[in-house]
């Protein structure tokens, strides 16, 4: 139906107005000639002849006449179209400028309180990654990650050596780290850029 109402268009340029109208015109036109044909009918130019002429041809003048009231529903329905389309539009306009004033005012409060290679661009597309769709919520793996963090500290203390200077098993040191890695993952673009604040220590160092 959208194709028939095409709010981009006129009200003329719909191509449903015109087939309808058409329509009804020919069954009005069809109907008109089978009365014609089939009924014995004389000229009289008379009031009595125009009277009897409404009253013999009152189905074709009915059929013609919905076109009106059926023409008026159109015409609404393709004022919704377009009243939708506007609304639409400017729904799109709004997310989309919302959109920048969101990186904006994100980037403006961020860029003297951290580091100075975390691109903040790159930053804002991980932490709301449907920001451009108007949805600023966080991303939701994001936060599991920082959840997962906080519990380290607890993990640690549930699985420290019994002895004060022996070293925390490979395994749990590397799962770890890559818990921590993967939320430096989210801020910077290249591991090269926050290689300086972590670091992997095997049991050879």
């Amino acid at each position: 139906m959208a194709n028939w109402f095409d709010p981009h268009k006129s009200f003329l340029g719909l191509k449903i107005v015109w087939v309808t109208v058409c329509t009804l015109l020919l069954i009005s036109a069809i109907s008109s000639i089978i009365i014609i044909v089939y009924s014995d009918l004389n000229l009289d130019l008379t009031f009595l002849g125009f009277n009897f002429f409404i009253s013999v041809f009152r189905f074709p003048l009915a059929i013609a006449t919905l076109i009106i009231p059926i023409v008026a529903l159109l015409a609404a329905n393709h004022r919704s179209e377009q009243t939708k389309e506007q609304i639409r539009v400017t729904n799109n306009q709004n997310v989309f400028s919302n959109y920048y004033k969101h990186i904006e005012e994100f980037t403006r409060y961020l860029v003297d309180r951290v580091d100075n290679k975390i691109d903040l661009r790159f930053a804002h597309s991980n932490i709301y990654p449907d920001a451009p769709i108007g949805d600023y919520r966080i991303n939701d793996k994001l936060i599991s990650l920082i959840v997962e963090i906080n519990h380290i500290p607890l993990d640690l203390l549930s699985c420290k050596p019994k002895e004060i200077n022996a070293p925390l098993e490979e395994e749990t040191r590397g799962k770890y780290y890559l818990k921590i890695r993967e939320l430096y993952d989210f801020l910077y673009r290249n591991e090269e850029e926050y290689s300086e604040y972590i670091t992997h220590y095997t049991r050879d160092q």
